[in-house]
């Protein structure tokens, strides 16, 4: 049975999360100044780390391999653009 499951995501350039393989990202957010992300998962499926990149507007980065584009979120002043590189 899938289920919906809540990550953390930090303000950091590249970064990975645990999550079921195969899982699909819904949304991201910030919810109580802390930067979320939404994902549909099979619980069942074995683990598998996934890379996540946070982008700052002005800020440069290397040319990866987006698999996806997540979504931009407003923080302030700051606006972060999240992208998915796929699993690891």
């Amino acid at each position: 049975m899938k289920k919906i499951y809540k990550y953390t995501v930090g303000i950091q350039s590249n970064q990975y999360i645990l999550m079921s393989k195969d899982a699909q990202i819904l949304s991201v957010q910030f919810q109580n100044d802390t930067l979320c992300l939404w994902a549909m998962v099979n619980p069942d499926n074995p683990k598998v780390r996934r890379e996540i990149a946070v982008v700052g507007t002005g800020h440069g980065f290397d040319n990866h391999e987006f698999k996806a584009y997540l979504g931009s979120v407003q923080d302030s002043v700051y606006v972060w653009h999240i992208f998915d590189l796929g699993e690891k």
